[in-house]
Parts: structure tokens; sequence; C-alpha cells
């Protein structure tokens, strides 16, 4: 309970004819017990209205699944069945796992007469996420005071699943039809047109028509439709613990992959996943279709962050032993550590030999500011020395990648997802897999 100001008033007028009636004497020393016991009255009239309900009936609806990192909207309607207006306070408890808006949020009630909060919440972790508990006071009937009621519960967990993509969307020039077209001499289903013969080709392939009035050998191309193969790697190492934004690296990661995922089957490619830390803790195959989203979905709403130090050469072990063809191998991890960048970088030596890496990475925003950042106490220079190495180090290793074969993408992590997909786009536009 917590008084009004009206309660205050009537208080202060008390205290003031409780003064007065001590110096006039006689009746007037005992006048002010009337409006007190009229108060305490009222006071306690109202505590057994309001403690008892009052006529109020509630319902909360909460969806019963959303994507990480994705507002949604929780209901809360509020109906006054009773005889008297009912002013309502309310105010929501987010959970861990669960952010939103601390703000009280108020309900005025006229007699007979219901209204809706729409409470806007962010899941930040994967699995089953409780919704807010909102917490009720009402005032009084007459005004004289706040009165808690029963916390309303919400009416079940929330099921927090990996991001997809928008209704519709795709990365820019995309069909989301067929598989990847792919040039090949000989017979095919679509005539693609002629090119000088090359060693290799096979001899029926030849347009001999073509080559008796150019005097050079000449073959004929077709199209030959086939889906590529796609494997996530994720790392659960210590560095995916970390934080950017409300969500942390590994909720980042899994976002992206998700959409890459559900963008790759869209295309008919095959696709799958891997994920490690010290060991390998969960491996995909890759498959195409439906059936490959769904199995990587559902491991990739299970991953969880691992205290251990990362080990990519065991991870790249790994990959070898699954892919029996050339595949695009996305890895997203973090670059920034001097031991698991040296061991990233023979296991991705030893990947370009036969498939296609790409690492994806979080560039912290602030490191390249505060480099640039002017002095301002005598700790700055520091700073700014060390987010100067720092980007020298990182700026080193890219290129290392870089002359390994290695395809990169290092980019702030509200921009990651664009990054990733338009850059399997380009890929896919210059043939790569």
């Amino acid at each position: 309970m917590s008084l009004c100001w009206r309660s205050y008033l009537i208080l202060a007028a008390v205290a003031v004819v409780g003064v007065a009636g001590q110096w006039l004497g006689g009746l007037w020393a005992v006048l002010w017990l009337l409006p007190a016991a009229i108060w305490l009255g009222a006071l306690l009239w109202e505590a057994r209205w309001s403690l008892a309900g009052a006529g109020l009936r509630s319902d909360y609806v909460v969806p019963d699944a959303a994507m990480l990192g994705r507002p949604v909207e929780a209901r809360f309607r509020m109906e006054n069945t009773g005889a008297y207006r009912a002013q309502l306070e309310v105010q929501p408890w987010f959970p861990e796992g669960c952010q939103g808006a601390n703000t009280r949020l108020w309900l005025m009630l006229a007699p007979g007469s219901g209204d809706d909060l729409h409470l806007r919440l962010t899941p930040l972790r994967l699995g089953l996420v409780e919704p807010p508990t909102l917490y009720l006071r009402r005032k009084g009937a007459m005004g004289l005071s706040w009165w808690r009621q029963s916390p309303v519960p919400p009416p079940g967990p929330l099921r927090i699943l990996p991001a997809r993509l928008e209704q519709g969307g795709t990365a820019p020039g995309i069909s989301r039809q067929g598989a990847l077209a792919r040039e090949r001499a000989g017979s095919g289903p679509d005539f693609l047109g002629l090119r000088e013969y090359r060693p290799g080709d096979p001899l029926r392939g030849i347009d001999w028509k073509a080559t008796a009035r150019s005097g050079r050998r000449v073959v004929r191309t077709f199209t030959e439709e086939r889906g590529a193969e796609l494997l996530l790697v994720l790392d659960l190492g210590y560095g995916s613990g970390l934080q950017s934004g409300p969500l942390s690296h590994l909720h980042h990661y899994v976002n992206a992959a998700s959409r890459l995922a559900e963008l790759a089957t869209s295309v008919g490619d095959r696709c799958g996943l891997l994920a490690f830390a010290d060991e390998v803790h969960l491996r995909l195959a890759p498959v195409r279709g439906n059936q490959g989203l769904q199995r990587v979905r559902s491991g990739l709403a299970g991953l969880r962050s691992v205290p251990r130090e990362s080990n990519p050469l065991k991870a790249a072990l790994e990959v070898r032993r699954l892919l029996g063809q050339r595949a695009l191998v996305v890895w997203f991890c973090e670059m920034e550590d001097p031991e698991t960048s040296s061991q990233l970088l023979r296991a991705n030596a030893l990947l370009a030999r036969k498939h296609l890496p790409l690492i994806v990475g979080i560039a912290p925003e602030d490191v390249a500011e505060m480099a640039e950042e002017p002095a301002s106490d005598w700790l700055d220079p520091y700073r700014n020395y060390a987010a100067q190495t720092w980007l020298h180090d990182r700026r080193r290793m890219l290129e290392h990648l870089q002359r390994l074969g290695v395809e990169t993408i290092h980019a702030p992590a509200a921009q990651l997802d664009g990054a990733v997909l338009s850059r399997f786009h380009q890929l896919r536009q210059r043939r790569r897999v």
C-alpha cells in the first residue's frame, strides 16, 4: 500500500485541527479524532474492496514462438466488470533472456469497459524464455491509496528460434528457383554457345561444321544444372560469449547462419552444419531441400557457448571427412585471439586446397574510433596505441587469408546478415563453388 496525495491532504488537515485543539482546549482537543476515524474507516473499506479484486478480469496473450533478437508483441487485456471506475498501474518485470522497456503503464477503465496494453519484448537467447511478469496496483475507489493486486504471470514460456529471411526476402539478384547453372562441353538441356576446344573436352562435343568453317576445333557448350554444397561451421569457444549489442556473438552468428541456410536450400544447394570448441560438438552432413534446412535450424537452435579454447584444426579435419566434393565452408568465428588465429590460418590453408573457405567475424565498431580519438587524459595515448596495434594485426591476418585464397567478411554485428548474404550471391555469380 502507498498513500495518494488526497490522503496526505487529509492527514495534514487532521494535524492542523489537532494542534489547534491543543491550544483551544476543551472539546476542541479531541475534535481531530473524528476526521481521523473517518479517514481510517474509508481506508479499511478501500483495502477490503481493492484486495478482493472488485470486478477486474485479465487476459495475457504471448506468441508461442519468436525469432532470436527480433522484437515481438505480447497483449495484456484488462476488463472492469465492477460498479466503480478502476485506475491501474502496470509494471512489467523482464526476466533474464528477455529485454524490454521497464516503464510503468497506466489503464483507466470505466465500469463495464476494457482496454489493451501491448508489450514489446526482444528475446536474447535461444530455447525457452519466460515472458515478463506483470505487477499491478489499483487506486482505491475514494482515491486514498494504491493497493497491490496479485501479479499476472505469463501464460507460458516463449520458444525462441534462429532468425529467418523476411517474407519473400533474398539477396539481390538471386533467384529462389532452381540450382546453380554450370557450363560444360558436350550435350545438355540448354545450348549455350560455341567456344574453342580445350584439352580435356570430350570429342563428342566438337561441332565439325563450325570447325571446318573456322579451321580450328570448336565445341558446343551447354548448361548443366546442379546444386552446390554449403557447410556452416560455428565456433562455440570463449569468444562466442562476447556481447555485441543485446546479443552475444554466437547468437549473431546463429541468425546469419540460419538465414544463409534458408537462402542456400531455396536455390537447390545442400546445406550442413558443424559446431566446435575444443572438440567437435555437432556435425550434420549436407542435405538438400527442406529436410536439410530443418536439420540445420534445429541444430542451430540447440547451440550454446562453451567456456573452452577453440581448436579450429580439429574442426578442419572433421570438415574434410564430412565433405566429399568441393564446397563452400563458411566459418563463423573470432579472429582476434592470437592462438586461435594461428590455428585458423593453418586450418583454412588445409581446406583451401579443395574447398572454398569463407571466414565471417564481427568487427567491433569502437576500436576504429578509439584508434583515431584525440587524447583528453594521460591514458588515451595507450588506448590509441592498443587500438592501432589491434587493427594492424587484424589487417595482416586478413591479407594472409586472402593470399591463401580464403574469402573473409569482417563486419559490424548490425551489418553481418546483409554482408554474408551479399557475398554468397557474389560467389554464386562468379561460380566459385
